[in-house]
């Protein structure tokens, strides 16, 4: 006895439902599995970030604070980075070579 290809259609239809269904959900869409973890991946990085800014931040407001109240603290800070000098002297800025390759 022959059976029709519409008999192994309808006798295959609900795993071949299910397998639609795990295909168009796992790779179709925006909502897929594959950008869901690329999300998180860039949920994690964008985290790290938020956490290196935030140390910048409270270094720099350290800073701040300090040179509010001690000028020797706003003098150290206007030498160290904006390279400033006071009349009489000379300023000698040495690079490393080693921190230029990175």
């Amino acid at each position: 006895m022959k059976h029709s290809i519409k008999h192994y259609l309808f006798k295959l239809k609900w795993p071949f439902a299910i397998i639609l269904f795990i295909v168009v959900t796992g790779f179709v869409g925006e909502n897929c599995w594959l950008h869901r973890i690329e999300q998180k991946r860039e949920i994690i990085r964008l985290k790290s970030e938020i956490d290196d800014y935030n140390r910048k931040y409270e270094a720099e407001n350290k800073v701040l604070k300090s040179m509010k109240y001690d000028p020797d603290a706003t003098t150290q800070v206007a030498r160290e980075k904006y390279y400033m000098k006071k009349a009489d002297e000379d300023v000698f800025v040495f690079e490393n070579e080693y921190d230029k390759n990175r």
